[in-house]
């Protein structure tokens, strides 16, 4: 937003909806389960992240719905590090919607368009807000 490449991770993970019979033909999977074990793919997910940034060095703590948080931050640097959820919470006050649909509707309506950014160019962002908080990394 605004040439800030918010701190922020997401992954995304694509299945193919799609099978071959032994006949060759094809046909698609029944759904369901992919949504059945989407909690329990997510726990494993956040279990090795935590893992890793652990071996980091990071002090890790469980944040919302468990995915881990690097302890250390304020809640002040983490909203001005984010400020694509302002900007979808300002959305929805204007708006006068709510809910999870109303604010996935509203990240799509407010999105800006990507920018191109060196490594060093995002850097150089994150340090800057760091910086304006005085904070440092957790060990």
């Amino acid at each position: 937003m605004d040439g800030y490449a918010a701190p922020r991770l997401h992954t995304h993970a694509v299945i193919f909806n799609v099978t071959e019979r032994e006949d060759g033909s094809t046909r698609a999977l029944q759904p369901q389960s992919f949504f059945d074990s989407q909690n329990f793919a997510t726990a494993v997910y956040q279990s090795a992240l935590t893992y890793r940034l652990r071996n980091l060095g990071y002090e890790i703590e469980a944040g919302k719905s468990g995915a881990p948080e690097i302890k250390g931050y304020s809640q002040e640097y983490l909203d001005a590090s984010s400020p694509r959820s302002q900007q979808i919470k300002d959305h929805l006050e204007r708006t006068g919607h709510s809910g999870a649909e109303a604010a996935q509707i509203a990240a799509h309506a407010t999105r800006d368009r990507k920018q191109i950014l060196t490594p060093e160019q995002v850097l150089a962002g994150h340090k800057e807000i760091a910086e304006s908080f005085n904070t440092r990394r957790a060990t």
